[in-house]
């Protein structure tokens, strides 16, 4: 079984015991109530190393051969389309991601490790407020300057970097 354990210490009574126990993912997380692991239900396995003469035609039928279900995302150079040896393999389920991993998967007369394909989560930051999840285009928030913290933008603050002593957050 996965999850998350969490262990609370002592309370001095009940009802404060079921508030943490109930609304704990509000208070530690705000409004994200649907918080999950990515392990639970990811079902998306990259393989990497293939080599380039093999056909994208044959990675794709040799991968649907073993797995119906399963669609693939070749990655390839942005400036000329060469393959890059990459595969991003999106399964049917989570129970053919595990198999593909504990078995590996054959692409032509060689057999190719799968690992689970885990999205890096992007951190957006914007330049005029110094804030997060949104970006300098998009806001509508009063200036504040990154080195200072004045109230202007970075890019007319006056401090030098012999002055700078860093965000005063």
């Amino acid at each position: 079984s996965s999850g998350i354990n969490a262990e609370y210490g002592e309370f001095e009574d009940v009802e404060t015991a079921k508030q943490v126990e109930t609304g704990w993912s509000t208070a530690f997380f705000g409004s994200n109530v649907g918080i999950r692991c990515p392990s639970e239900s990811n079902s998306s396995g990259i393989i990497r190393h293939i080599v380039d003469d093999v056909k994208e035609d044959k990675i794709k039928a040799d991968i649907n051969t073993a797995f119906p279900q399963a669609t693939c995302q070749l990655f390839t150079r942005k400036s000329d389309g060469k393959f890059l040896g990459t595969v991003k393999v999106q399964f049917g389920s989570r129970g053919d991601l595990v198999k593909a991993m504990k078995d590996k998967i054959s692409i032509g007369q060689q057999k190719f490790r799968v690992d689970e394909f885990i999205r890096r989560p992007r951190v957006i930051k914007c330049n005029k407020c110094q804030g997060w999840g949104h970006i300098q285009r998009y806001c509508s928030r009063t200036a504040k300057c990154g080195k200072c913290s004045g109230n202007h933008e970075t890019l007319s603050c006056s401090v030098t970097s012999a002055d700078y002593t860093g965000c005063h957050c």
